[in-house]
């Protein structure tokens, strides 16, 4: 492992003790980093987008959108760009030697958080329906007996 090296590992804290879900990895991690200081950041995880969300997205909408004459026979790829550049861009002014620079980029679907992946179907389905397309709403999921809760 390189020196500057950043490890994100994911856990649970049960009875103030940090459970790590990958223990193969914390413990290599450990024995790298071991007899020297490092600094670590403890968080709430950070709720990703579900699969569902991308498959509506990704399935529905975008399938929808290539059928709209709208789009003039675009593909999946170039209408998520399209709607990507118009609810997912990102401004960063920065300041270097007394001049101003701004820096824009697009953030992906896969590095949003869960919320802001809702906001940005509800803005894409807006945008649809104001140009006379509209879309299925999304299924709500039940919850899965088996799926374990943490």
């Amino acid at each position: 492992m390189d020196s500057d090296l950043e490890i994100w590992q994911y856990g649970v804290i049960r009875q103030n003790v940090l459970k790590p879900y990958n223990t193969a990895l914390h413990s290599n991690v450990m024995q790298h980093y071991n007899d020297q200081e490092v600094e670590y950041c403890i968080r709430k995880k950070k709720q990703s987008p579900t699969q569902e969300s991308h498959n509506y997205y990704r399935g529905i909408i975008l399938g929808v959108c290539e059928q709209a004459e709208i789009f003039g026979g675009w593909k999946r790829d170039k209408i998520h760009r399209f709607f990507a550049s118009m609810f997912l861009k990102d401004v960063e002014v920065k300041e270097i030697k007394g001049k101003t620079y701004m820096v824009e980029s697009i953030l992906s679907t896969g590095a949003i958080s869960k919320k802001r992946m809702v906001q940005f179907i509800e803005e894409v389905r807006a945008w649809l329906d104001m140009q006379g397309i509209i879309t299925p709403e999304p299924q709500k999921q039940q919850p899965n007996a088996n799926k374990k809760n943490i």
